[in-house]
Formats: structure tokens, sequence, C-alpha cells
């Protein structure tokens, strides 16, 4: 989703958006309606151009959304990814941009901030740290204690601990992956052992985790025939990606022989146009995928012997250039940021049919974000 994408000049906003997340530009505000529900979820989301953190209370039996009372909230500059702890009252934003905090600092054109939340939703900052470079995603581990900072430019990731008191971040250490390659997504697997980071080019690249110390495999990185535009994980060990060019989303079957990683291409069927963000749902029997230029949102089915994607089943919209989907903690809504219309949609995945749950808006260019349990 930066310069390394390749796209032809029909798609010349879609360039824009995916060349390296700093080509748009905007401003907004909302109304604000205040007082979550009783046991309400939060709903935090970046507006890269704005530089604002949304954030709206999600109703569990519902999934409605509340924008939270003075939303949108500022944050550092050019916030682009969002993730929360799990059993913390905290979330953390990689910032895209040089803030004040770290533009003394040349060699740190992107960070990270902490921050907290209280019963209302209401944010509030921690600290802002530098990293090396400007990230374009993070990850966290399924105990909080790690979270993972991905910089396409420098070919970097970045891991910061969350271990102490406050459940603050802190920079552990910088890798630079190996072989030239230029990831610009990554996924954990379901079991938090292994970090698949995958270059556009058709590069993927394999790491062992142990806490915040990642190790790449033998093998990495894997040249694979396809573009790898988003990527997720995990069905078995089965990982999905999506090649907007081609209009395909396709498995993987990742495998280790004698300490070597290898790469088998499965099952692969056609998307619509542009397929840009998937996740795996409904306990991995589905797969939800955006299409950028056509503001849709595509179930897919899963195969269950193979693992293999199978046709497309419905189609529900978005509003324009949706860039991001996310799941509530209970993986009973997903919602999708809708960059272009300064909104987020919101579904819900039951009996093999997708139904929406209402819309928020948003500030300039929600870009992603992710959902949160009560304080």
């Amino acid at each position: 989703m930066i310069a390394r994408i390749r796209i032809s000049a029909a798609l010349s906003l879609a360039a824009a958006l995916f060349s390296s997340f700093v080509l748009l530009a905007g401003c907004g505000g909302k109304s604000k309606t205040p007082g979550p529900a009783a046991n309400s979820e939060f709903l935090f989301i970046a507006d890269l151009d704005s530089s604002k953190i949304d954030a709206f209370t999600l109703v569990p039996t519902s999934g409605a959304l509340t924008a939270v009372t003075n939303t949108p909230f500022a944050s550092d500059y050019r916030p682009i990814s969002i993730v929360v702890h799990p059993t913390a009252d905290t979330f953390y934003v990689a910032n895209n941009g040089n803030s004040s905090t770290c533009s003394a600092n040349l060699t740190a054109p992107g960070s990270l901030t902490a921050y907290t939340y209280d019963k209302t939703g209401t944010p509030a900052k921690v600290a802002e740290h530098c990293l090396p470079d400007a990230p374009t995603q993070l990850l966290i581990s399924s105990d909080g204690s790690t979270v993972f900072a991905l910089m396409p430019n420098t070919g970097q990731i970045t891991a910061l601990s969350t271990s102490g008191a406050s459940h603050d971040a802190a920079v552990v250490n910088t890798i630079t992956v190996a072989g030239g390659a230029h990831p610009m997504h990554m996924a954990l697997s379901s079991d938090g052992k292994t970090l698949y980071a995958a270059d556009p080019a058709g590069l993927l690249t394999v790491f062992a985790v142990n806490g915040s110390t990642l190790t790449e495999a033998a093998g990495s990185p894997l040249p694979l025939p396809d573009k790898l535009d988003d990527l997720t994980c995990c069905n078995g060990s089965s990982l999905y990606i999506v090649d907007s060019n081609a209009r395909n989303l396709v498995q993987y079957t990742i495998a280790s022989a004698n300490g070597t990683v290898s790469a088998t291409r499965g099952g692969a069927i056609a998307t619509d146009q542009f397929p840009n963000h998937l996740i795996l749902a409904n306990k991995n029997a589905n797969l939800l995928v955006t299409n950028l230029t056509v503001g849709q949102l595509s179930l897919f089915g899963v195969d269950a012997n193979s693992g293999a994607p199978t046709a497309q089943i419905t189609q529900s919209a978005t509003g324009i250039y949706p860039t991001c989907i996310f799941v509530d903690p209970s993986n009973t809504y997903f919602y999708v940021t809708n960059y272009h219309a300064n909104t987020v949609s919101g579904f819900q995945l039951s009996s093999g049919l997708l139904s929406t749950t209402g819309s928020g808006t948003t500030g300039a260019s929600p870009i992603c974000g992710a959902a949160a349990h009560p304080a």
C-alpha cells in the first residue's frame, strides 16, 4: 500500500491512496452524542489527513455506533493504524508522519503513540515514541505484551514492549527484512508464534516469534507468483492473499522441512475490482474482502477440507474507497473504514449472509481502526 504497488493510469485515484498513504488531504468534524449504552464496546478509528482519532460506542446487541462526546480527538501526526491491548484499557496508534515530538530527530520520521480510554470511550494520550521510519501497520501479540510496527520504506519491523505497569510502549529492537524485501502488510498466526510479512512485488517473509524477538526463517523471503496486496492468517497452515491487479483471492500453504520454509499455491478465486483488504471470519469458514474502486464488501466461502477459497457468495455496499476491515471483540460485527466517504460502515455475518448494522461519520480520510472491550 505504498510506492511499490503497480497500478494502471485508469486507477490514478487508487494509486494516490496506495502509493504511500501520504498523498491525501482534508479536514472534517461531526456532531457529538453523549453517553455509552450499558455494556458498550468501543471503536477507535485513525483519520489520516486530519490527524484525529474517532471514538464510537458499539452496542453488542445490535452493532449500532454512537459518537463519543467531543469526538474526533486530536492525535499525533497522520495516524494510520490502531491496535488495542486485549486486557488493558489501552490502544496504540502508528503515526505515518513526523510530529513535533520526533521532528528534531531526522532519523525518526514516524512514531507510535499509546493511549488509555475511560468508561465513556474517551481516549487520553500516554506518550509518543519515535520510530526509525514511517510506519503503516501495527500488530499486537495475543497477550498484549508486544506491538510490531511495520515500516515499508526501509523494510524494517520494530518491536515494542508493553509489559510495564502502565502498558506504555517501549522500543525493544528493530530488524531489517532480508533479501531486499519491503513488506507492506503483516499477519500473525493464531498461536502467535509466526509472523508473515508480504511485499507486493511477490515476496513473502516468514518470522518465528519469541516475545519481542523476530527470527527470519531460512528460505525467506519466498518468491511467489502473485502480487501480495494484503494477506490474512490463518486457517490451519493456510494463509490468504489478494492480488489487486489480477483480481484474485489466493490460498497459500506454508510448510517447514529441515528448518527451511516453503509456500505452495493452492486454490484461487476471482474477486471484484481492486481487492485491497481481507480477513477471515465465522471461525475461518468465510473470507471478507473489500473492493476499493467499486465500494463493495465481498463474502467468500472456505472449503472445509482443502482450505481453498470458494466462489463469492454475496456483496454489500460500503462507502467510497473502503480501506480496512476490522472485527469487534465478540467476533460478531465487522467494520469498514471508507476513506473518501469519511464514514465507517457496520456489518453482521449470520447464516452465511451479510447484513448492515448502520454507519458512523468520521473525520477526514479514515484509514483503519480497531474495536475495544469496555473500560
